[in-house]
């Protein structure tokens, strides 16, 4: 429209483009071209472009005058004021409703408890993550997971499960038009399913998002190794899993895409802990990637002690960037480098034997 056009001739116009992260990296030299012409068509404009760390370099447009700036997690003081909103909003909702209460305790023992849980409060640096803590803690009467794994199970239940039960909206969405949607449980089928699109958005180049198409043919695979499930609707089954999970969104290009990238990251791990050793290559092979660091820590603190698999994958990145003293700067050294510092993290999550957590002390 011409008056749209108009705002972006005169400069009135801030342009935003959110997620470079998830263009494949073998379409952001195309990216940026796109970029440099907006800039050239429309000078007077101010542009703001979001990414991930790590996925481009901080002078990526520096030669456009763009500057760099890094959002920083919530402090301790910004998360215990988000918790004291969030309650208070709570409160607000409820009273409106007719049934007034008091959470400032609530909010006050949440607080306590994150001081006191470095792993699960380092999750709650992020305002999505840090708002579904508190639903957490005030639905499951003040308790809250022991470390990042539980945490992140208990919130996929509770969204996926837990959620749908407790709301009368969802439950009658549901009963109108996704009725195929609610023969499926947590455990035995949603979690499977959105593990395997998780899996999927991983290993696909770096896109972190799938078409229609894609997502369709992971679920019609997925349902067929569940005999009553087998002859449900893809696309009511896909519907569901959009409209009523509460986990997935439509993106760009009316892609598919996890709400937020730790339940994709812990999702996927859950999937390949239950191959076993037939992905520990796979995923050691990307130790210094920092798009694939969380799903191995995940994975790490999802594995059984007894079944040796999170001391299998320290053996597997240990013999893939060996030890050494080197200090050199080339791109072997920075990836074992890498490489090493998510071991450091993943001995803090995981129940490794006393021979391999004295291996990555000595790194």
């Amino acid at each position: 429209p011409r008056w749209f056009e108009s705002l972006l001739y005169e400069g009135r116009a801030l342009i935003l483009l959110d997620a470079v992260d998830e263009v494949p990296p073998d379409a952001r030299a195309d990216m940026r071209r796109q970029i440099a012409q907006w800039i050239t068509a429309y000078p007077r404009c101010h542009f703001i472009i979001t990414t991930r760390p790590d996925a481009v370099q901080p002078s990526w447009l520096a030669d456009k005058n763009f500057q760099h700036y890094s959002i920083q997690p919530l402090s301790g003081t910004d998360r215990d004021s988000f918790i004291d909103h969030w309650h208070r909003a709570v409160e607000g909702n409820r009273r409106k409703a007719g049934k007034p209460q008091s959470l400032g305790p609530t909010a006050a023992s949440l607080k306590d408890k994150l001081r006191d849980n470095f792993a699960v409060a380092r999750l709650a640096t992020n305002p999505l993550l840090a708002a579904s803590i508190c639903a957490l803690h005030l639905d499951g009467k003040a308790e809250l997971p022991r470390n990042e794994a539980d945490l992140c199970e208990k919130l996929c239940e509770m969204i996926l499960e837990t959620r749908v039960q407790a709301q009368v909206e969802l439950r009658e969405l549901l009963r109108a038009s996704q009725q195929e949607y609610s023969r499926l449980q947590y455990r035995p089928h949603k979690k499977p399913l959105l593990a395997a699109l998780a899996c999927a958005m991983l290993e696909g180049g770096g896109a972190s998002s799938l078409s229609i198409g894609e997502m369709d043919a992971i679920i019609a695979s997925t349902l067929a190794q569940f005999q009553d499930l087998a002859s449900l609707p893809v696309e009511r089954v896909r519907a569901g899993l959009i409209v009523v999970s509460g986990l997935l969104r439509v993106g760009a290009e009316d892609r598919i895409e996890f709400l937020h990238n730790t339940f994709k990251e812990y999702l996927a791990a859950s999937r390949y802990k239950e191959q076993g050793t037939a992905r520990l290559g796979f995923l050691a092979g990307h130790a210094h990637d920092p798009a694939w660091q969380p799903v191995i820590r995940f994975f790490t603190a999802l594995c059984d002690p007894a079944s040796g698999l999170a001391d299998k994958m320290v053996d597997k990145i240990l013999a893939l960037h060996p030890p050494s003293r080197s200090r050199r700067k080339d791109p072997a050294a920075l990836r074992r480098r890498a490489a090493h510092l998510l071991l450091v993290q993943c001995r803090a999550g995981a129940a490794l034997s006393p021979a391999h957590q004295r291996q990555i002390d000595a790194l």
